[in-house]
């Protein structure tokens, strides 16, 4: 397979991620050269486009989703329509669909929620996964936090932190202003967040 249906192909569904990632790794710098066929000029979105494929966070729901965007566009400009599937845009939304809005946390960790997951799980199937894992782990001590701006749940190693309160902070900036304290799992460490609104 050329990298123009290659690239097609990752664009519309008919060549899965896996198979897409695997020939991105395998043709490594003959890609370069291929890219600048599809689209000679100018030769900048060629390197952009070669910068992009092998620098991807394949693990990422959002970059995945993200770059299906960017690859339409580069073939878009090279005069290849093409219809893109949705299922990368709708496994992103799954999961981001699940979280509360007091909770944010990165999208591999989602991803890490729903891993056990058949690939044919429904974007449905894939939110009440992520729902089920996130009501049965302890996220706060007494109640979630309200957050002044959007919410900045901290992460040590891997894992969400515990939330242990909330403090006004009166007096010291001109506008609101709140601390969140959290506790790292495994750990006797703190961290403490200032919003201020």
């Amino acid at each position: 397979m050329d990298e123009r249906a290659l690239l097609v192909g990752f664009v519309d569904g008919t060549v899965s991620l896996a198979t897409f990632r695997a020939e991105i790794e395998k043709r490594g710098d003959t890609l370069l050269a291929a890219l600048a066929a599809i689209t000679p000029d100018p030769p900048e979105r060629a390197a952009t486009m070669f910068l992009r494929l092998v620098d991807v966070r394949w693990d990422d729901a959002g970059a995945v989703y993200a770059l299906q965007g960017r690859v339409e566009r580069f073939l878009a400009e090279a005069g290849i329509g093409v219809v893109p599937i949705s299922s990368y845009g709708e496994d992103h939304g799954a999961l981001l669909r699940a979280l509360p809005r007091w909770l944010s946390l990165p999208v591999p960790y989602l991803q890490s929620l729903v891993a056990d997951l058949p690939a044919t799980a429904t974007p449905a199937e894939r939110t009440a996964a992520v729902k089920h894992a996130i009501g049965a782990r302890l996220w706060y001590l007494d109640r979630p936090p309200e957050w002044l701006q959007d919410a900045a749940w901290p992460m040590s190693d891997g894992v969400p932190a515990v939330f242990v309160g909330q403090l006004p902070v009166p007096g010291v900036y001109h506008d609101e202003a709140a601390a969140y304290v959290f506790r790292h799992a495994g750990s006797d460490r703190y961290e403490t967040i200032v919003q201020v609104m």
